[in-house]
């Protein structure tokens, strides 16, 4: 089925294209809504329906990866460390004065056990 047929496989007749073009023309932009941002599609002024369709669901799936991608980077990018004053006062008060630095959290326990030698 070419992008010229119909559902039922009929062909379409070119004055339902000439229509179809004079309606695509005078069409505003498509708007899509994504995460709270409004984006402005313009179509073709030729483009089918399906054309259309496609078009759109293209540009909404690549602004949904970059969305998602970036969300990722952020993610990766967050690491949370251990307050150094805290964790020196921590390290003080077993007798310990060289305090390791950029101790993430959750790894407090690893990080004095490399401080205090066996």
């Amino acid at each position: 089925m070419s992008s010229l047929d119909s559902p039922d496989g009929r062909s379409e007749s070119t004055d339902d294209q000439s229509a179809h073009r004079e309606r695509a023309a005078a069409s505003e932009p498509v708007t899509l809504t994504l995460a709270d941002t409004d984006v402005a599609v313009d179509v073709p002024a030729d483009a089918t329906a399906a054309e259309a369709a496609a078009i759109v669901a293209s540009v909404g799936a690549h602004l949904t990866d970059q969305q998602r991608a970036a969300a990722a980077a952020r993610e990766a990018e967050t690491v949370e460390y251990v307050d150094e004053w805290c964790f020196a006062d921590r390290m003080r008060s077993f007798g310990k004065r060289r305090v390791p630095r950029n101790v993430r959290k959750g790894e407090e326990w690893k990080a004095a056990g490399r401080a205090f030698p066996r």
